[in-house]
């Protein structure tokens, strides 16, 4: 599993803007998972896990959580209290932008 940070180039058929914007969970041959259902997915493979995903796996649980999602996404540098370079904060900048975009 690779984090943005340690990409060279983007994955196929993905840009920067979309890495950016968005997580995205690459789980076989071609199937992609992004935004909520990424982690959704995430929250199957990591044994830590498990507990959100008895929430995340609720029937009717995905249009609550792609506006959670969302709402996260656009503010996730606000949220982490750290440092911000200015490549961030044109991405930010960019996120706040798009925020009725699906994440």
């Amino acid at each position: 599993m690779d984090s943005i940070q340690s990409l060279e180039e983007p994955p196929d058929n993905l840009s920067w803007e979309d890495l950016d914007r968005s997580a995205y969970l690459a789980v076989g041959q071609g199937e992609m998972h992004e935004g909520f259902y990424a982690f959704r997915k995430f929250t199957l493979k990591m044994p830590s896990l498990w507990p959100l995903a008895l929430i995340f796996w609720i029937p009717g649980i995905q249009a609550p959580g792609r506006v959670i999602y969302c709402w996260i996404a656009v503010n996730r540098y606000r949220l982490c209290h750290r440092g911000i370079s200015d490549r961030t904060r044109e991405t930010d900048s960019v996120s706040r932008a798009t925020l009725n975009d699906d994440c």
